[in-house]
């Protein structure tokens, strides 16, 4: 689980903290005897914590807001000075829309080491028994790091490249025909567009 996934502003600081949930089955034991083992299985659950800090490429910078205070002088009543009975402000906050993340996808990779160094007497052979147990844990986080952004999108003034995602060509089929296209933009390609198929209407 993700408890924290913060950009610092202006930035490409990712801090991600969180933790891991393992429960943990074990089996105690109650008495012994040359042929058997006895006792009964319980477990524990735990959250593992982990944090970290990671460096991240933009597809596109992050837009953060403004903030500024200035203030404004006049002039007195004889013209020559700065108006010292008077002051005037103006306030200006521009708010952004938050930096926030998505989980794609989490791999763990783990490993259990169990310190078994206490034998057990006048019981089965070669059994043992332990009181701690470490384990070696890899965490793999896919992140998104997202923020909605307006973006313009003039009326197409310029070579527009037409996008051919609609499966069939236009005018290959009596039913369908493409009479409108969708314009869009693309940072790398610029203004593009792509045909929209629609049904004929029937004429009569």
């Amino acid at each position: 689980m993700i408890t924290q996934c913060k950009l610092i502003p202006y930035t490409n600081k990712l801090f991600i903290a969180g933790h891991v949930q393992k429960n943990i089955q074990f089996s105690t034991i109650d008495c012994t005897n040359q042929t058997s083992i006895s006792g009964s299985i319980q477990h524990t659950t735990v959250n593992i914590p982990f944090k970290c800090v990671t460096k991240i490429h933009f597809s596109n910078c992050p837009i953060y807001g403004k903030e500024y205070k200035k203030r404004l002088n006049s002039l007195d009543n004889n013209m020559l000075n700065k108006n010292e009975k008077e002051d005037s402000w103006i306030h200006y906050n521009k708010l952004y829309e938050p930096v926030y993340c998505e989980l794609e996808h989490a791999r763990i990779l783990e490993t259990d080491i169990l310190d078994r160094n206490t034998p057990l007497l006048n019981t089965l052979p070669n059994e043992k028994s332990f009181r701690e147990i470490t384990e070696k844990m890899v965490v793999y986080i896919r992140l998104k790091v997202l923020q909605n952004q307006n973006i313009c999108i003039p009326e197409p003034s310029c070579e527009v490249t037409v996008v051919k995602d609609w499966p069939g060509e236009c005018g290959s089929s009596k039913d369908v025909k493409c009479v409108e296209i969708e314009v869009g933009f693309d940072p790398e390609r610029g203004m593009i567009g792509k045909e929209v198929p629609v049904e004929e209407l029937d004429e009569n």
